[in-house]
């Protein structure tokens, strides 16, 4: 964390997963809490145990990372952006499967829901971007939160013309915005 005195300190943030620490993960607040979005878990060995698809609630007072929800994916180092109880998250990279290495295509829409216990857990609803082009492999995409929701960056539409689409929230649904 950044202190008042304009330096930099370690917080350290440790689970109860036998693994160990989560790390290469993206922090990211909605003005109450804290959360920490995908990464990677190395053992005590230092060799990567797990890619986490795990969204954890940190607290920086005590270092202590709970897992609330999953992503739809595991990602190193995704970007996020938030506005109104929901997180866009998108990009990074991963080491899982027929990735190796390269950047994450996609992105997932993250709010809170109900559980059946009357709980709270993070869903992650990852968006369809085949409604607006046909391209395929590692697309990677960018967000942000505007005044009225979400804009996300990336491959541009079949017929060329737009590369930026507003997200809605309330149906998932991409429409062009622009290039």
């Amino acid at each position: 964390r950044y202190t008042a005195d304009g330096s930099w300190e370690a917080t350290g943030v440790s689970t109860d997963s036998p693994a160990g620490a989560p790390q290469q993960g993206t922090l990211a607040s909605d003005g109450e809490s804290l959360y920490l979005f995908g990464g990677m878990i190395s053992s005590a060995a230092g060799a990567v145990a797990d890619y986490p698809s795990y969204i954890f609630r940190v607290d920086p007072a005590t270092g202590e990372a709970v897992p609330v929800g999953m992503l739809s994916a595991p990602r190193i180092c995704p970007q996020v952006s938030y506005r109104d109880g929901a997180f866009v998250v998108s990009g990074g990279a991963s080491v899982y499967g027929s990735v190796q290495g390269g950047g994450m295509a996609g992105a997932d829409l993250v709010r809170w829901v109900s559980t059946g216990d009357g709980g709270l857990t993070m869903s992650a609803s990852p968006l369809d971007f085949s409604t607006i082009t046909d391209q395929t492999g590692q697309v990677a995409y960018a967000s942000g939160a505007v005044a009225d929701g979400f804009l996300i960056a990336g491959a541009p539409n079949d017929a060329g013309t737009e590369d930026t689409y507003r997200l809605s929230t309330d149906d998932l649904s991409l429409t062009a915005y622009g290039r």
